[in-house]
């Protein structure tokens, strides 16, 4: 008798300890977890900007692999995009190395480089960066980092108070502007922007052969040679290899996103195929080269893998402290996952059970065609009857979609069922048309 209330007892315990295993991990969870985590904001750039070309790819890879949400956003340019991460308007953002500092931000990845283009007009006698002083130039939105790098550039040819700058256009309004003598223009050599202005062929680029001077002063500008024909082989644009300088774009975040949100991201980085539309991306080994300052904690897991085997020691020894905790999770969730599967499968197995019974009626109704033919001679009831049928299967295949049922024998009898009777209906019709002459006049 006590052994068995101690066994009773035993059971009851274990029970509860399930059961209240369970609701720890649930409350964990419902005070851990981030609600903006599911849908992503990413900021980018101007619409016709390559920003914003690649933000509107990434979107489209991250839903894919993941079936959660981004929303990408348009923006005036970094400094705009900063404001949006530090007053959490955005989770992500594109931004310009050396336009803002990163501080309150975590640094994700370095994308591709941006170049530096000196932009003017073809029939201006200006053929050095030199020659710009005194000429109207259009150098990017005060929040864009466009401009910073504008004025870094300028700035190393005591040009900077030289021009006259015009700001808050975008550099497209070349085109359409006369007075604009020529532009500034940071961004990646794919900016289909940049690449219309450039077909126009009203336009051409000015060398910067300052690049190692400026390499060795700005931690943020390297050196970088167009190559020629880059932008139009056939238009020979630039005609030869053109020296310029760049920096980075870069992909960053809000402090302290959700791990598995930046693992999913740079995984639609790299992962994803997103090299194959910009081929000017970086390989996932160059990346962390690229990076303007350290990168966040797991985006450097997600880089170098094997710094995880230092936290997984850690978890396993989380592990074996708790590993009674972590058994009755196992186990509860597990009961759970059971749960879930035999109601799925019940759930299944009823919604073929409702459609094997929708295609016994249909099967139904087209015996009763069959058999209603046997009396009909008419070729005008024949016809009704024949497109009779089809409307019945035509409904049966846009009906009946579940992957079970149209495996099963019935289906495929019914199908048959269906071609056998088009036939006959078809075979009846012509041999009463060529039997009557009149019918057969009648059709002609």
């Amino acid at each position: 008798m006590k052994i068995q209330s101690k066994a009773t007892l035993l059971r009851s315990m274990w029970g509860w300890a399930l059961l209240l295993g369970l609701i720890a991990s649930m409350i964990i969870w419902l005070v851990s977890r981030d609600p903006g985590s599911r849908d992503l904001v990413l900021v980018t750039g101007h619409e016709g900007g390559l920003y914003h070309r690649f933000g509107e790819e990434l979107k489209a890879i991250y839903e894919r692999r993941t079936g959660k949400t981004m929303v990408v956003h348009a923006s005036p340019g970094s400094r705009a995009n900063q404001t949006a991460l530090r007053e959490e308007d955005a989770e992500i953002a594109i931004l310009q190395a050396g336009s803002i500092d990163l501080e309150g931000v975590d640094l994700f990845c370095a994308l591709y480089p941006e170049v530096v283009h000196l932009i003017v007009r073809r029939d201006l006698p200006v053929h050095r960066v030199e020659e710009l002083e005194g000429r109207r130039l259009l150098l990017g939105s005060l929040e864009s980092g466009m401009r910073r790098s504008a004025l870094e550039l300028l700035g190393q040819y005591q040009l900077s108070d030289r021009i006259l700058e015009v700001t808050n256009r975008y550099f497209s309004a070349l085109m359409s502007d006369p007075e604009l003598e020529g532009a500034v223009v940071t961004t990646g050599i794919l900016n289909p922007d940049l690449q219309e202005l450039l077909a126009t062929q009203d336009f051409r680029l000015l060398p910067v052969d300052l690049g190692g001077a400026i390499e060795a002063r700005n931690a943020c500008l390297a050196q970088y040679m167009l190559p020629k024909g880059v932008y139009g082989i056939r238009q020979n644009v630039p005609p030869e290899d053109l020296p310029t300088v760049a920096t980075t774009a870069l992909l960053v975040g809000r402090k302290n996103l959700p791990p598995r949100v930046v693992r999913d991201l740079l995984g639609a980085v790299y992962e994803g195929g997103l090299h194959y539309r910009f081929p000017t991306l970086f390989q996932k080994d160059e990346s962390s080269q690229y990076s303007p300052g350290p990168l966040s904690e797991e985006a450097e897991l997600f880089f170098h893998p094997a710094d995880r085997i230092g936290q997984m020691a850690n978890i396993m020894e989380s592990i074996a402290a708790f590993k009674e905790l972590a058994f009755a999770l196992f186990a509860g969730v597990y009961l759970l996952w059971g749960r879930f599967r035999r109601l799925e499968e019940r759930e299944k197995s009823r919604f073929v059970q409702e459609e094997k019974d929708q295609l016994d009626e249909l099967l139904t109704e087209t015996l009763e065609i069959e058999e209603a033919q046997l009396e009909v001679s008419d070729p005008v009831r024949l016809q009704a009857m024949m497109d009779e049928v089809t409307e019945i299967k035509l409904r049966a295949l846009r009906q009946l979609t579940h992957e079970d049922l149209r495996g099963d024998r019935v289906f495929q009898i019914f199908l048959t069922q269906c071609a056998n009777l088009m036939h006959k209906l078809q075979a009846k019709i012509h041999f009463q048309s060529t039997a009557d002459p009149d019918v057969a006049d009648s059709r002609d």
